[in-house]
């Protein structure tokens, strides 16, 4: 083989690897600009994407944030009281039937009934190739006392306990409850959910509204369960 026959097969792979670097280069700036783009765009309002089975989803995109912000709406006949009750049990198996992935759960600091607060941890198991998610949670419930809404707030303290090898501890998480009574025994229930699990942005975005109404279906048979009938807490006051 000449030099020039060897030269020839030289200077095609060096033009195939010069092309595929000039690709690799466009695929890695096309993606930058969409996500920049992404990233700061947004009205700042709220747009509903689903509406069947009495239950309406919103999102919120906020210029500045990837990750969107999501609402539920729907209608339940419950009283506060056992609505209170049912979204702050601390038994693992209620935590389990509310989020199957839910794998234990541990009071760090007790109900404390003048304050309506609690903190717990809680551990859930997520889908390969993710790591155990902990959620450090502060319980806080609030009531207005002109039109009787009910809030109750979940809230991160991500380093209020050292951290578990185990597990990835979620550092942003404000969840809000808020039930608003309307007559006729029925309530309001309204979920806005802020929080970043540490996944792809693309993905939250894109399953979170389908899980909220999946979440949402059961939870008249949630607050008619026997186990909430007789809870009542002195700083919730029954329409």
């Amino acid at each position: 083989m000449t030099r020039e026959t060897t030269a020839k097969p030289r200077s095609f792979l060096r033009k195939v690897a010069r092309v595929l670097g000039i690709l690799i280069l466009l695929v890695i700036v096309g993606l930058a600009v969409a996500h920049f783009a992404w990233k700061y765009s947004g009205s700042n309002e709220w747009v509903k994407v689903s509406d069947k089975e009495g239950i309406q989803v919103y999102t919120l995109k906020e210029p500045g944030s990837t990750l969107k912000d999501f609402k539920a709406v729907t209608r339940v006949k419950t009283t506060l009281n056992r609505a209170a009750a049912a979204m702050l049990s601390t038994e693992t198996a209620d935590c389990a039937e509310w989020a199957p992935s839910c794998r234990s759960e541990k009071e760090i600091q007790p109900w404390n009934p003048k304050e309506m607060t609690y903190v717990h941890l809680y551990r859930m198991n997520y889908p390969k190739p993710f790591m155990p998610r902990e959620f450090l949670l502060k319980a806080k419930v609030s009531q207005n006392p002109a039109n009787k809404a009910l809030l109750v707030e979940f809230i991160a303290l991500p380093d209020a306990l050292p951290k578990n090898d185990c597990c990835f501890r979620l550092e942003e998480l404000h969840n809000r409850w808020q039930f608003t009574p309307v007559g006729n025994g029925e309530v309001e229930v309204e979920l806005r959910t802020d929080m970043d699990q540490g996944i792809p942005y693309f993905m939250i975005n894109n399953k979170t509204p389908f899980f909220l109404h999946k979440m949402f279906k059961p939870l008249q048979k949630w607050y008619d369960k026997d186990k909430w009938e007789t809870a009542r807490y002195e700083g919730i006051v029954e329409p």
